[in-house]
């Protein structure tokens, strides 16, 4: 395992980054909401800086999924595919849990999924993004942190302590939950079967 794939599976990792994200996104929501002022005024500028902060919104969400999320498998199914009989649709949603299943399997055995993989361009606006609010809410908490190690009482170290020592099995118990291995096998059974 790479140093980032460990990094990713951190805690403190993630804490940050959810920090970042949440903290983000109100600020972000905040200044948009300050934005309706302009509407009165002049509506193609009160346009502009909503796409910018949209965008913003938006490029935090792409780094996330980007870099978090990197190994999924989409597929859009059209809703005229779907059938409107009860059991021809239970018929058909079976079937697609069998196609899981065999794609789970397949990932399994050779370690990445069936046919080309789909690699996005890099956006270097992304990073920029993400870089500047990580700077701008990071070394607030970070001197935060520091400051109650260095002034803070013991009880204070000792709870805050055991907080993230408490939230990190958390984390990690729910990371297990949704792991590959406990994944369904809803069609697997009726294929053995078959086989």
């Amino acid at each position: 395992m790479g140093i980032v794939a460990t990094l990713k599976s951190q805690f403190i990792c993630h804490l940050l980054i959810c920090y970042i994200f949440v903290v983000t996104g109100l600020i972000i929501n905040f200044l948009q909401l300050c934005t309706l002022v302009i509407w009165p005024i002049n509506k193609q500028l009160y346009r502009r800086i909503n796409c910018r902060l949209a965008y913003c919104i938006a490029s935090r969400k792409e780094a996330f999924y980007s870099n978090l999320l990197c190994s999924s498998i989409c597929r859009r199914i059209p809703l005229e595919d779907i059938p409107e009989d009860e059991n021809e649709c239970a018929a058909w949603l079976h079937k697609l849990y069998q196609e899981k299943d065999m794609l789970q399997v397949d990932y399994f055995k050779k370690g990445f999924y069936p046919g080309t993989p789909i690699v996005p361009p890099k956006r270097p606006w992304v990073l920029v993004n993400w870089l500047f609010w990580a700077a701008l809410l990071l070394f607030p908490l970070f001197k935060l942190i520091a400051n109650m190690i260095c002034n803070g009482s013991s009880l204070t170290l000792i709870t805050f302590s055991l907080i993230i020592v408490a939230a990190s099995i958390g984390m990690r118990w729910m990371i297990g939950m949704t792991e590959i291995e406990r994944g369904s096998s809803y069609g697997n059974n009726d294929m053995n079967r078959k086989n």
